[in-house]
């Protein structure tokens, strides 16, 4: 509301502007600021109302076993981070038992359709857990997605049960196994909340480029010209009156 209070606030000082023929680039500078937020408006509308259409990835993340061990003081367990593109999710902790680590999660990734084709691979990292130092990175299990999302795109729906993948430690040598399935969906509809997230995004960025836009017009007023023809217009009534 601030902004269309300055708008009719800066009226008269328009009216003025429009009998200057040498400030015609100002006035349009004014006339595009008072235009943009219903531009915005019913560009996040747009955006809004259209169904936006993806892939879904879903993850079982069963077991791990054969583990590297590290005999650190204040060992406590184990837990998994998911990496899909730009998401992560992070597993539950759990302890070992019988050289066997067990979660037994699902987890599920929405992104474009575009993002998948792009996503070269999915990554689990598994970590250890400790209590006086900093947790630290047992090694990586690498799924290559490609083909995955391939085969999904053509049949509607793939599906491949769960496997053990090598788990792949900082020197490149491999120890110790995971045990994951994967499941993916080519056609969903995303979350309503990435819609409301762009309609936040655009209002805010409607409210700065406001602010910007009104700023560079106000600068480019010469408030000095526009002082001088107030004050004749002034002296022109008074004498009228007279």
């Amino acid at each position: 509301m601030s902004f269309y209070r300055s708008a009719l606030f800066l009226s008269p000082v328009l009216k003025l502007l429009l009998n200057n023929y040498q400030t015609s680039s100002i006035v349009s500078n004014c006339c595009l600021v008072l235009a943009y937020p219903f531009f915005v408006n019913s560009v996040s509308a747009s955006i809004s109302c259209a169904k936006m259409r993806g892939g879904a990835l879903e993850v079982l993340l069963v077991r791990a076993e054969g583990l590297k061990r590290a005999h650190l003081l204040g060992s406590s367990g184990h837990y998994v981070i998911i990496q899909c593109g730009k998401q992560t999710i992070k597993s539950k902790i759990t302890t070992e038992i019988d050289e066997r680590v067990w979660w037994n999660e699902k987890f599920r990734f929405v992104l474009p359709q575009l993002e998948f084709q792009e996503m070269p691979k999915l990554i689990a990292r598994t970590m250890k857990q400790t209590k006086f130092l900093e947790d630290y990175s047992i090694g990586e299990t690498i799924i290559h997605l490609s083909e995955i999302v391939m085969e999904g795109c053509e049949k509607g729906f793939v599906e491949i049960k769960p496997a053990a993948y090598n788990i792949v430690l900082e020197d490149g040598t491999y120890q110790g196994e995971m045990k994951l399935g994967i499941r993916y969906i080519p056609d969903v509809e995303l979350k309503e909340q990435r819609n409301i997230c762009t309609r936040n995004y655009c209002q805010q960025k409607k409210q700065s480029i406001c602010r910007d836009l009104l700023s560079i017009a106000l600068k480019r007023i010469p408030w000095s010209k526009l002082f001088f023809f107030q004050k004749c217009s002034a002296y022109e009534e008074s004498k009228k009156s007279e």
